[in-house]
């Protein structure tokens, strides 16, 4: 046995405190909350961020449909009546912004169950659709959507989603 050499005063050194000397609970994880690596905590960076970028699409697609609604769409706000202004105004505009709140609802539902690990096609439909390179957000939509499709093609999460 090892025998610590002795202190500046000759006596030994006290001994290292131990589990009884510390006050209070030992520090470790919260009560309840997911260990490193369990599919809880793999999905809910990429669900939560597929659900803000979704719910700030929503809004400006809001916003897009009363300024067509208002007449002051993509055309008339940037004070010329040419190509691709013309086209997102008025009905055209209307139309895709609807489609756009239905696509990013969808995606925000989706999200929700992948972070409650419920119906894993759903979520993985939503994790595609929110990938799709359809909007200015593409860049960082698609990488994000990606990865929420590697996270849930991952053995560990599919399995936590059966369970």
């Amino acid at each position: 046995m090892y025998n610590p050499p002795p202190g500046p005063y000759g006596q030994g050194y006290p001994p290292a405190p131990g589990p009884a000397q510390f006050p209070g609970p030992m520090p470790g994880p919260a009560p309840g909350a997911a260990p490193p690596g369990d599919a809880t905590g793999k999905v809910a960076l990429p669900a939560m961020l597929m659900l803000i970028l979704s719910g700030l699409a929503i809004l400006v697609n809001l916003f897009g449909i009363a300024m067509n609604l208002l007449g002051a769409g993509v055309g008339a706000a940037s004070g010329g009546d040419q190509g691709m202004q013309a086209l997102f105004s008025g009905t055209v505009g209307l139309i895709s912004g609807f489609i756009s709140l239905l696509f990013n609802g969808f995606v925000i539902f989706g999200a929700l169950k992948m972070k409650q690990l419920q119906s894993h096609t759903l979520a993985t439909v939503a994790a595609v659709l929110f990938s799709l390179p359809c909007s200015i957000c593409c860049l960082i939509n698609t990488p994000i959507g990606i990865w929420a499709l590697v996270t849930l093609l991952d053995a560990k999460v599919k399995a936590a989603f059966r369970s």
